[in-house]
């Protein structure tokens, strides 16, 4: 019976062990994978600027990256040639890709490294430059979808927060990190691959260096945005304050502030109930009339706090106050 036993569950353990691993290779394949990438594109502003180079690295193995010439449509500026050395005719000689048929192969890279697991790609000033050009040419020449699920992340933002001391231009370049975490130069700057490199270098240098373990890092960019710290609801108001001011307080009508209650005051109007019993005794029928009498009576009074205060005693019903109700009604 015992033998039995044992066999049926050796068994079962050859059949769930299989299960338990892909569970956990399930779980662990969870964690998002850290791609660094960098455009060289035909000028400096993101909404008009093509690609000319693009290049993507694994930031886990540089040795794991993707790089392309793009032939853009239009021409090539005059400070990105300088910069690049690329030109129209010279894209065209080293055989440069249509920026869809770049992608694609970038797409099934891109698929390769990350196997089904969240990908989160970044850049150095990637939120104002590299992510909005990449998107924008993405949803023109491919499918939007393909980066439907990518996450995104700029170091820069990261960098002056390790470097709150610096100022001025210059202070927080992809150049001067790579050469704060390395100690060496950037080599080759200005081109796609080396840039990208730089990023994947500098990137988990940038978290270790605010303190941050790496994994936890990837953790919490691969969270859900739904677990996000809720927005604090507005309280809602008091009762005392949803009733408003008492009425005897002169300063709770619309438009009277310190300089005008002091001018009513001292003709004798010093509370709410004066100043409606003023213009209901006067039997005002409009907020014209209300004005009219107030601009005369206060001429040095700004007009458009007395049109103010006119427009709202017109539309706010008598006060029913003891002892001045036939005063009140009279009108």
């Amino acid at each position: 019976m015992g033998l039995l036993f044992l066999r049926r569950a050796a068994a079962f353990h050859r059949r769930a062990a299989p299960l338990c691993r892909r569970a956990v290779l399930r779980r662990a394949s969870t964690k998002p994978v850290a791609i660094a990438y960098d455009l060289e594109t035909t000028s400096a502003w993101p909404a008009t600027a093509e690609v000319v180079q693009l290049a993507f690295t694994n930031v886990a193995n540089s040795d794991e990256h993707f790089q392309a010439l793009v032939l853009p449509e239009g021409g090539v500026d005059g400070g990105a040639a300088a910069v690049h050395g690329y030109t129209k005719a010279s894209l065209k000689k080293k055989r440069a890709l249509p920026f869809d048929v770049a992608w694609g192969m970038a797409r099934d890279w891109l698929d390769a490294v990350r196997d089904d697991r969240p990908v989160v790609l970044a850049a150095h000033n990637g939120d104002r430059f590299d992510h909005p050009i990449l998107r924008r040419l993405v949803a023109k020449h491919a499918a939007e979808a393909d980066l439907a699920s990518a996450l995104w992340f700029d170091t820069l933002p990261l960098a002056r927060e390790a470097f709150p001391d610096r100022r001025g231009p210059g202070s927080h370049t992809l150049g001067r990190l790579f050469s704060d975490a390395t100690g060496g130069p950037l080599g080759g700057a200005h081109d796609a691959l080396a840039d990208a490199r730089a990023v994947a270098e500098v990137w988990p240098w940038l978290v270790e260096r605010r303190g941050e373990a790496w994994d936890d890092h990837l953790a919490a960019l691969a969270a859900p945005r739904a677990a996000a710290k809720p927005k604090r609801k507005r309280r809602a108001p008091s009762k005392a304050a949803a009733a408003g001011p008492p009425p005897e307080d002169i300063e709770s009508l619309p438009g009277v502030g310190p300089y005008l209650a002091k001018q009513l005051r001292a003709r004798e109007i010093a509370d709410r109930v004066a100043l409606e019993q003023f213009y209901r005794v006067e039997c005002a029928s409009s907020s014209d009339e209300v004005y009219a009498r107030l601009a005369a009576m206060l001429p040095r009074v700004n007009k458009f706090a007395l049109r103010k205060v006119a427009r709202g005693l017109a539309v706010t019903p008598p006060l029913d106050v003891p002892g001045n109700g036939t005063a009140v009604a009279s009108c």
